[in-house]
């Protein structure tokens, strides 16, 4: 199901949200056409003043995701499915609770 989904949850079978964060090329790659071949649905959360470049912002060190890429406009424009929603990631990704009301205000609405 979405991960913005507020119905009511069934109760005879488990429900599950999947969510990807950051919007790898490699989620678009992989994960997408094997959740699309079981009717599965996602939801990306996308990281809007990054797309199409390497992450900039602080990770473990030697973290595989530094090498990942986020999907350019182009791309995130074509995943166009009912199966695929898009939430946002806040523009560059910092570290909310560290910023100033008014500038994590800013992250989220930009």
């Amino acid at each position: 199901m979405p991960a913005s989904y507020s119905g009511t949850l069934l109760s005879d079978k488990p429900n599950v949200a999947i969510t990807f964060d950051d919007a790898y090329v490699s989620v678009a790659q992989n994960a997408l056409p094997a959740l699309a071949s079981r009717d599965f649905h996602s939801t990306i959360f996308v990281p809007a003043a990054v797309l199409g470049r390497t992450p900039n912002w602080a990770m473990e060190e030697g973290s595989p995701d530094s090498l990942e890429i986020v999907m350019p406009a182009e791309q995130i424009a074509s995943l166009s499915s009912p199966l695929v929603a898009l939430g946002s990631h806040s523009r560059t990704h910092p570290r909310l609770s560290r910023l100033a009301p008014g500038e994590a205000r800013a992250e989220i609405e930009g």
